[in-house]
């Protein structure tokens, strides 16, 4: 075993040992609740431009709980582009916003989310692929 642990020999030994760090955090927090209420709370104050105020807001692109509902009903409780039914909040849920601007355009599931993605980031590639379906033949 090397005495240095450098970069490389931290990354191997946590490949080796997978969730080790997460566990002892987790033992850490468990027994010192008042170290960690303490850290939580010194961080909050050095970076809050960074805190999160409200469940998820920073996923929200800065509309609060109510005008994200108020959307989510508006646009029937299901996703803006495919229509499939949604839950609210859900972890299939996302809110999408418009990279450049930061601004909210709607909720979606997550497969149109990820789709909306690519599409963005290459549009020829969608105008090619269908060009390709539409002229494709099956033998």
């Amino acid at each position: 075993m090397p005495s240095y642990k450098g970069r490389e020999y931290m990354r191997a030994w946590h490949l080796a040992h997978p969730g080790y760090q997460t566990q002892k955090s987790k033992e850490f927090r468990e027994r010192n609740p008042e170290r960690q209420a303490e850290l939580r709370n010194k961080w909050n104050a050095e970076n809050p431009h960074k805190r999160r105020t409200g469940r998820n807001s920073w996923k929200r692109g800065g509309l609060s709980h109510e005008e994200l509902a108020a959307v989510f009903i508006k646009q029937g409780c299901s996703c803006a582009i495919c229509r499939v039914p949604l839950a609210f909040p859900d972890r299939k849920t996302h809110t999408d916003h418009d990279h450049a601007t930061g601004l909210f355009r709607g909720i979606l599931c997550c497969r149109c989310n990820v789709q909306l993605g690519h599409y963005e980031a290459w549009p020829k590639f969608y105008q090619e692929a269908q060009r390709y379906l539409d002229n494709a033949r099956v033998e």
